[in-house]
């Protein structure tokens, strides 16, 4: 009976070994449809490179502004200044401000020849207006009186525009023509024509404190040409 159960066992055991064998020369063999390591799986899961939305440069639509110095980069020195004066007083205009210097022209002139200080005072800079006191002051020394009378005004033009602080300054030219003369005191010309009118070219100089509720502008320098 012995004899019969090691015969059976060793047929168990070749059987066995032969399954084993079998099994390992499957297993053993990859077939290009195995599951990969999850190492390799992660990286094929991984995008290569950002999406390409991310990587292209926004539209120029959406960049942002230039800065106000490169804004202004192509701007005149006279184009700059108004701008900055723009800046600090949002209330101001170029074609309004030339039509008060129009109107304030005329009245400095005329104000100038009649000697009138009180107006002459709320349209001067209080340096300006010790000088023009002071030729006011010699001509009445002298016992003389002017006339003047502003015939036309040909041209008002802006040469030159600064913030300089708080103060905006514009300098202004001006070609007017102009019936003036000056008289001694017996009444006889001694400057001047009554009778022919004159071409006279201003360079004058207004300034404004852009902190000022007043919003009125005061010559502060003038020169003849």
């Amino acid at each position: 009976m012995d004899g019969v159960f090691d015969l059976i066992n060793l047929l168990f055991l070749a059987l066995a070994v032969g399954v084993l064998l079998r099994l390992r020369s499957v297993l053993g063999r990859r077939t290009g449809h195995e599951r990969p390591p999850q190492n390799d799986r992660w990286v094929a899961d991984k995008p290569s490179k950002p999406e390409a939305v991310e990587s292209e440069p926004e539209s120029k639509e959406a960049s942002p502004e230039a800065p106000p110095q490169e804004q202004g980069a192509s701007l005149s020195p006279l184009q700059r200044g108004l701008r900055e004066i723009s800046l600090a007083d949002r209330s101001f205009d170029q074609e309004r401000f030339l039509e008060g210097a129009r109107i304030a022209y005329g009245q400095i002139v005329t104000g100038f020849a009649a000697s009138n200080r009180e107006r002459l005072q709320t349209l001067l800079g209080a340096d300006a207006f010790q000088r023009f006191d002071s030729a006011m002051r010699e001509r009445e020394q002298r016992e003389e009186t002017a006339e003047c009378e502003v015939v036309a005004i040909h041209n008002a033009d802006i040469t030159e525009a600064r913030m300089r602080d708080t103060t905006a300054r514009v300098t202004v030219r001006f070609q007017a023509e102009l019936l003036s003369c000056v008289r001694d005191r017996e009444g006889n010309v001694v400057d001047g024509s009554a009778e022919h009118s004159h071409r006279a070219e201003d360079v004058w100089t207004f300034d404004r404190n852009t902190r000022d509720a007043d919003p009125n502008w005061r010559l502060v320098k003038s020169s003849h040409e």
